[in-house]
């Protein structure tokens, strides 16, 4: 959701890769407090800074700037709340609440990923709108083109967000995600698992991910890697990063991807 909500924010001209942004330890919104993954005091974050270290803080302050009605439509832009159209039976979708029931912390956590859902395909799709210069483009089982992409951001949001990502994996919580001879363009994930039978999220149990695509100049592969409940480590860039990274390198040998 940050890649989102960062490449809304830039297609909105709210900010640029360098913007230089103040941000606090901890942010406190609609009576919930926001911190990082790990503790911090007041830091000065350029944009791109905010994406690659993957901070919670600096994608709220983005959040508040682009306002729910942006936030929301470009969830909708990037096809997160209406399932991605694959050949496949019965697929689910994710969901996003309308506005006009968002809590007083919603404008806090739907821009760093809670308060929302997408599936995994989803979740693919959208990575691609980065990957495929800006547009929309529903996975097929098929080579058939059975066209239908569209513009949803810009060329130029699209290569500068590409560039942030690689950077997410060059110097940023990706580094784990690596794949020696080629570059990578991703962003790590930690999400808190909802509970089943209850309001809120389950105290301990997490999805860790990592997902991106790769040769990050010229695009053949986008993987998504999610562990359920990893036990010890949470982080997706230690627990998932690393299968990213197998993954990655077995695939492009196997199809012969040059670097």
């Amino acid at each position: 959701m940050k890649i989102v909500t960062a490449s809304a924010a830039l297609e909105e001209k709210l900010y640029s890769p360098g913007t230089l942004l103040n941000l606090p330890g901890r942010i406190q919104v609609g009576g919930h407090t926001i911190h990082e993954a790990h503790e911090r005091g007041a830091e000065i974050f350029s944009f791109k800074e905010i994406v690659t270290r993957s901070s919670n803080i600096g994608a709220v302050v983005i959040g508040q700037s682009l306002g729910p009605e942006r936030i929301y439509q470009y969830i909708e832009r990037f096809g997160l709340n209406k399932g991605t159209g694959a050949e496949l039976p019965d697929e689910g979708q994710g969901y996003t609440p309308p506005t006009n029931i968002w809590s007083a912390s919603s404008i806090a956590n739907i821009p760093f990923g809670q308060g929302l859902s997408a599936t995994s395909l989803e979740s693919v799709r959208a990575i691609n709108v980065v990957a495929a210069e800006g547009k929309l483009i529903s996975p097929r089982f098929t080579r058939k083109d059975l066209g239908g992409s569209k513009q949803v951001i810009s060329k130029a949001t699209a290569a500068s967000m590409a560039e942030i990502m690689t950077e997410a994996v060059e110097n940023g919580t990706g580094g784990n995600a690596k794949v020696s001879g080629y570059k990578v363009a991703g962003k790590t994930g930690t999400a808190q698992k909802p509970q089943v039978d209850a309001r809120g999220y389950d105290p301990g149990k997490y999805i860790s991910s990592f997902i991106g695509f790769l040769p990050a100049d010229n695009p053949k592969l986008t993987i998504l890697v999610a562990i359920d409940e990893p036990q010890g480590a949470i982080y997706g860039g230690v627990v998932a990063a690393p299968v990213f990274s197998a993954v990655g390198e077995y695939a492009l040998k196997r199809l012969r991807v040059q670097p």
